[in-house]
């Protein structure tokens, strides 16, 4: 599907294939930002007597993070040097 999509645009446009070889990296890093947003989003004592919808947002921006930190642990098994 990716590479469909490659076609098309350089149909349409140039396109700096160096970019694409960048492409991972830019995840990794909007990976890692993200989880660190997250990470201060959800900083807040649990059971504190918060509202309802923030303590269930607080469990959703939880399980978000999981699924960060998995990304995270694949790159991380990869060479990336």
């Amino acid at each position: 599907m990716t590479k469909i999509f490659i076609e098309g645009y350089e149909s349409e446009t140039d396109l700096d294939l160096d970019i694409l070889k960048s492409a991972s990296g830019f995840e990794r890093m909007h990976n890692l930002i993200s989880l660190a947003r997250l990470i201060r989003a959800v900083d807040i004592e649990e059971g504190g007597g918060h509202p309802g919808w923030l303590e269930d947002l607080r469990v959703k921006l939880v399980g978000v993070m999981g699924n960060y930190r998995s990304c995270i642990e694949k790159f991380g098994q990869k060479d990336y040097v």
